[in-house]
């Protein structure tokens, strides 16, 4: 259920093994059948809604489906039915810039109004699964790389009509990051830089986030350390004590402080016996921020200031009882808002405007300011 407006109600779930949404004027009810592209129902069950009243409203389906009601229509538009059963990565550059990719090797782009599937690249990307990386300069400049479980990598550049195949690493990807289309880089089972020509294998350990402020300054969170690229060197920083079992993370960069958040070596599923962290790193010494929230671990980190900083939280429902949520921190204090469905939120991005995106089991999730 989402409510917009006492005489504004949506409920979604299904009707004869289709997705169904009905809608509360404040005196009828209305129904609407899901439907795909081709104009067939959804055959699964809606499970989630939110939306922002007199704006967007998003749904959610068990097996994958997102669809979105624009303000100005009645209907829902599929954002797109084939990235079931997970989002992989998103990019987003402004609100009206947002790229999505699933395993199967399905770009979707958000251009402020409607979700457009890209054609799959010719030769090169499976549809058979595995994790996958995006990175964009803009609509019609962007990256995406692939790694087929148990296959090579594929990488292709996308111009806005057609893909291009770039040679890829050997294995495993799980981020991809730029600071132009001369200083690619991605991380999977090893971290690897492109410049241009050809691919060069850095460090040998897996990676769950790369960023960065321009070429002559990245930075790669691995499995128990974070490492910086000063545009020549490679370094290993001291890390704090407790990321000394840490399992994954993600990290931010902001006036030259470094935020890394991540978990102290739990289970994602079952155990929150160690704890997450969210730590700061100044260019000599590492803090922790103060009153962090407790759960499994923080797997995703994304802001716009110290005051206005964003990380998603995973808790184990059946340890806890509660769910996965999105947390922000105003400098002072922390808040937290509790996701319609519960995934585990693997990225996270605000935009300039201050939108904050979300991305990982259910789909993707929004919040304006």
């Amino acid at each position: 259920v989402w409510v917009a407006a006492p005489n504004d109600v949506y409920i979604v779930g299904s009707r004869l093994t289709s997705g169904h949404i009905e809608r509360w004027n404040g005196t009828d009810w209305t129904s609407q059948l899901l439907l795909s592209p081709d104009l067939f129902a959804v055959r699964e069950n809606l499970n989630a809604i939110t939306g922002e009243p007199g704006g967007h409203v998003w749904v959610f389906g068990s097996g994958g489906t997102m669809a979105i009601q624009n303000p100005a229509e009645t209907s829902f538009q599929m954002i797109t039915e084939t990235m079931a059963p997970r989002v992989r990565d998103m990019w987003a550059g402004d609100s009206d810039q947002i790229w999505l990719t699933n395993g199967d090797g399905i770009v979707a782009y958000y251009n402020g109004e409607r979700w457009i599937d890209l054609p799959r690249p010719s030769s090169g990307a499976s549809t058979s699964g595995g994790n996958s990386g995006i990175w964009a300069i803009g609509p019609n400049e962007l990256f995406f790389a692939q790694a087929p479980n148990g296959s090579p990598s594929f990488v292709g550049s996308w111009d806005g009509e057609t893909w291009t195949s770039l040679r890829g690493p050997a294995f495993g990807v799980n981020v991809l990051w730029g600071s132009g289309p001369m200083d690619l880089w991605m991380g999977g089972n090893n971290l690897d830089r492109w410049d241009g020509t050809d691919w060069t294998t850095l460090a040998n350990d897996p990676v769950f986030q790369i960023t960065g402020t321009g070429a002559n300054d990245v930075w790669i969170v691995e499995t128990r350390k974070v490492r910086h690229w000063d545009g020549s060197t490679l370094s290993e920083l001291s890390s704090p004590e407790m990321m000394a079992s840490a399992s994954n993370g993600g990290g931010w960069i902001n006036g030259g402080n470094f935020y890394v958040a991540g978990d102290n070596g739990g289970s994602l599923s079952n155990d929150c016996d160690f704890g997450g962290y969210v730590v700061i790193y100044d260019g000599s010494n590492w803090s922790t921020l103060r009153d962090a929230p407790t759960g499994c671990g923080y797997t995703a980190i994304a802001g716009r200031s110290p005051t206005d900083l964003w990380v998603a939280l995973h808790r184990a429902p059946s340890s806890t009882g509660l769910t996965d949520a999105i947390l922000h921190y105003d400098g002072m204090n922390w808040t937290q808002e509790v996701l319609p469905a519960a995934p585990v939120v693997d990225r996270l991005q605000q935009t300039a405007d201050g939108t904050v995106w979300a991305s990982g089991g259910l789909g993707i999730y929004y919040n304006r300011p």
